[in-house]
């Protein structure tokens, strides 16, 4: 497939995002082979379209957000995080739970909470932030990573 317009791969993914038929798969392989001109950050923000939390392939979902967090890699975490945060949009509220989860991968880190905390500050509303923080709260109730939770408690903190 040769990549000409971000808008259309957008409306796929939204079609096909619950990957309840086997020709909503077709999207995916394709995006998996892309060429390595097309891995940027705007690819990404594109590809954020792809979660639902309702998809009946969870593994699908798992493998779209390794295949970004790739080509995450490949720039500085803080216009990682910008992105993510900016285009949160993109999850809500049909994919809240993988947005979530993106946002766990950096909250590990207590060195990225004042990077998180910029960012949110200068593209969130406060309400809208502190909304999202508790239910990153709920959201990792279970995990045993005691850090995020941690970290999520001086992000609530210095948002109020």
């Amino acid at each position: 497939m040769k990549l000409t317009n971000f808008t259309s791969l957008k409306e796929q993914l939204i079609n096909s995002r619950k990957l309840s038929k086997d020709s909503d798969f077709e999207i995916y392989e394709e995006i998996f082979n892309f060429e390595l001109d097309y891995k940027t950050i705007d690819l990404v923000e594109v590809l954020f379209y792809g979660f639902d939390d309702q998809s009946e392939d969870i593994e699908m979902q798992n493998s779209l957000l390794n295949y970004i967090m790739k080509i995450f890699n490949n720039y500085p975490i803080e216009e990682q995080l910008e992105v993510l945060i900016v285009n949160k949009n993109s999850f809500l509220p049909h994919a809240e739970n993988w947005f979530l989860s993106f946002l766990c991968r950096y909250m590990i880190e207590k060195s990225n909470s004042q990077k998180i905390l910029k960012i949110f500050k200068k593209y969130s509303v406060t309400n809208d932030t502190i909304y999202l923080l508790n239910k990153l709260i709920i959201f990792t109730n279970d995990l045993p990573f005691e850090e995020i939770k941690n970290n999520i408690k001086f992000l609530l903190k210095e948002i109020s």
